[in-house]
């Protein structure tokens, strides 16, 4: 039922670049998502096939996504 924030980090870092930030969502009440992507070795279309393919899933079970 929480609204869900996908937390994408920015090229060449990971997942737990985004951690301070998903623990202060998840402390204001917001589910949260990061993954780790590969930003620096393929395309930027074949990165967002990527990511999608991962958030897809979980994102279309909430009712509200954010993205940062």
């Amino acid at each position: 039922d929480r609204e869900l924030v996908v937390l994408l980090h920015g090229i060449l870092l990971n997942r737990y670049f985004m951690a301070p930030l998903a623990w202060r969502l998840s402390r204001a009440g917001f589910a949260t998502l990061a993954i780790t992507y590969p930003s620096g070795k393929l395309p930027l279309e074949q990165v967002a096939h990527y990511v999608h393919a991962r958030i897809s899933p979980v994102t279309a079970q909430s009712k509200c996504v954010h993205f940062v």
